[in-house]
């Protein structure tokens, strides 16, 4: 009679270790601790965990107002020969990017939604 309960202990400690298992790798998946959510991306470069997220912001967005750009009449893309109406820069044309709100939006995915949200 102590075979089958002792197969019964050892069965339920192996389940119990395996749903222990289970739920770290799963918590370290879902509910990650870093501020920054792991493999975040701003403006296709992946941040850190530990990166200044405030800087990398400024810096994309000092990089994007520096973006030339020409503007044609009609999509006349003759433009080596033709002198476009305007060359300019995004932020000489006033672009404005709201850093505040981009750092604050990283920071909050991954942890502002409950579980099943992050899951999906």
């Amino acid at each position: 009679m102590a075979r089958p309960t002792v197969f019964r202990a050892v069965s339920l400690l192996m389940l119990a270790g395996l749903v222990a298992g289970v739920g770290v790798v799963a918590r370290a998946r879902y509910l990650p601790d870093a501020p920054i959510l792991p493999g975040l991306r701003v403006d296709g470069e992946t941040i850190e965990p530990d990166a200044d997220l405030r800087a990398l912001v400024e810096a994309r967005v000092l990089a994007l107002k520096a973006r030339k750009v020409k503007v044609v009449i009609d999509g006349e893309v003759g433009w080596p020969k033709e002198r476009p109406l305007l060359q300019s820069t995004l932020g000489e044309l006033g672009l404005e990017v709201d850093i505040e709100a981009v750092v604050a939006r990283a920071r909050n995915i991954g942890h502002g939604e409950d579980v099943l949200t992050r899951i999906e």
